[in-house]
């Protein structure tokens, strides 16, 4: 799906796209060719053999008694990535998922926004081998994955346990959704309790696919990506903050939470609606800050938003020619009639009721049960106030 829509400026949310929906591959030596786990070699051990005592005691002597070696013991067929790393293909994009070996117990892997598409599901490796959701999955409470038991296979990726800054590592999975299992190699560029930086360019499509060290062990599962845009250029000017950075968040240390994957649908399809909403808000408020009088359209399944817009794209239409404009440097304004500059205040006030509208919503966290779906409505309070911002100085400067 999409490594997710990210929330920028003001926001800019990362979503599964097949992609889903927005690096120079740094080369690895050190990888297997044949891209397979590392066999665990079992050997077997000699006991020795038992001698009576009590022949000892008669003779004085003990016959010596040949050993026999057991058989060796033959050594674990390795796990081919490719058998491992299964394509996603949901309602609403494209995405990836893996099997990871834990305990005794191997389980399919992926992000909860590539999990989160709808209720119609396509899991498949590039063998054909396809995967289907049971009744029951476990949600990760503090952060973008989900998973459940896969009996149908005996052995998965295995989980690292030591990785550090310059580890070279490869991320694979469906980049752009392109229906095709791809290997971008990279090194670990930072670390965090419960996230890794990476190099590889991972970009939507790669969410919910595993990154691996050199042995072919799990180190994290790549999820978004992250610019700094809305810093001062003087902050970042010359630094690699200038770039998208690619995010991975780590598999080891979570705490697991059942649920039923109905009561999975329904959480993650109302928070997925307030965030799709609300961002597009916010992209309009964007776009009204380039130039207010230009035509606005959105796909966005929302009647009030759709309502606005088609209120906008008439004015924009009826007044455009009526409407003159002046740019000085950067900025753009407008010398209108008091009657135009009226109906377009009175435009913005609407949008700004929306705006209201999505933040209650928002605020309804008894509507989510896991902590990670209630960190995620949480955290557009600060976006909505922004966004209130942007829209009080789009109306200072137009007039």
């Amino acid at each position: 799906m999409y490594v997710y829509k990210f929330i920028k400026k003001s926001v800019c949310l990362l979503f599964c796209y097949g992609a889903v929906s927005g690096l120079a591959a740094t080369n690895v030596t050190g990888f297997a060719e044949t891209n397979s786990i590392c066999p665990t070699t079992e050997t077997g051990s000699s006991s020795s053999v038992e001698t009576n005592l009590d022949s000892l005691v008669k003779t004085g002597l003990a016959a010596p008694v040949a050993e026999t070696p057991k058989p060796p013991v033959p050594a674990k067929r390795p796990l081919r990535i490719e058998r491992a790393v299964f394509l996603v293909e949901t309602e609403s994009g494209s995405g990836s998922g893996f099997l990871m070996e834990q305990g005794e117990q191997v389980y399919f892997v992926s992000n909860i926004h590539v999990m989160s598409g709808g209720k119609s599901f396509s899991i498949q490796n590039v063998y054909g081998e396809t995967i289907s959701v049971p009744n029951v999955v476990e949600v990760a409470s503090d952060r973008d994955l989900v998973r459940f038991p896969v009996p149908s296979y005996k052995r998965g990726l295995e989980i690292s346990e030591d990785f550090g800054f310059g580890d070279d590592i490869c991320a694979v999975g469906n980049s752009g959704g392109g229906g095709v299992i791809t290997r971008l190699d990279g090194e670990i560029l930072a670390l965090g309790p419960d996230l890794v930086e990476v190099s590889s360019t991972i970009i939507p499509g790669n969410s919910g696919g595993p990154v691996l060290n050199e042995n072919n062990q799990i180190v994290a599962v790549s999820t978004y990506l992250q610019n700094h845009k809305h810093m001062p250029d003087w902050i970042i000017e010359g630094t690699r903050f200038e770039e998208t950075r690619r995010m991975a968040v780590r598999v080891d240390h979570v705490k697991w939470i059942p649920m039923s994957w109905s009561d999975f649908c329904r959480e993650t399809a109302y928070v997925q609606k307030i965030e799709e909403y609300s961002d597009e808000v916010v992209r309009i408020v964007e776009s009204l800050s380039e130039d207010s009088y230009k035509m606005i359209y959105s796909e966005v399944d929302h009647s009030g938003l759709q309502e606005w817009l088609q209120r906008h794209n008439k004015d924009v239409r009826k007044v455009g020619s009526r409407l003159e404009k002046v740019t000085t440097g950067t900025r753009v304004s407008y010398k209108t009639s008091s009657s135009i500059e009226r109906h377009f205040r009175s435009k913005i006030a609407l949008l700004a009721d929306l705006l209201d509208d999505f933040e209650r919503a928002a605020s309804r966290t008894s509507r989510v049960t896991i902590p990670y779906f209630k960190e995620r409505l949480g955290r557009y309070s600060s976006y909505f106030g922004r966004s209130r911002e942007q829209m009080e100085t789009v109306v200072e400067t137009m007039f």
